[in-house]
């Protein structure tokens, strides 16, 4: 909150970081919930998988949920390195 309320960012500046600070707990969201859906279909629907959890997950990577919350892990690293190297110039 301090990059947002300091005196000399301007309006611009502040709305800026307050946008990519909704867009990172909209991503932050979205992860969790596809790391939910995914864990959810590994441990509960498919507790009976043979050779178990860890097996079931290797056969299964390239599931909506696991894809889903990796590329909003993705999206929100970049959104928050941008952040710290701005803030660093600005």
């Amino acid at each position: 909150m301090y990059m947002i309320n300091r005196t000399s960012a301007d309006r611009k500046c502040k709305l800026r970081r307050a946008i990519l600070i909704f867009v990172l707990f909209t991503l932050g969201t979205i992860r969790i919930g596809g790391n939910s859906h995914f864990f959810e279909m590994m441990f509960v629907e498919n507790s009976d998988y043979p050779g178990g959890p860890a097996v079931w997950f290797f056969e299964h990577y390239n599931a909506p949920g696991n894809a889903v919350s990796t590329v909003t892990f993705v999206i929100g690293d970049i959104i928050t390195s941008t952040i710290v190297v701005s803030s660093t110039y600005t």
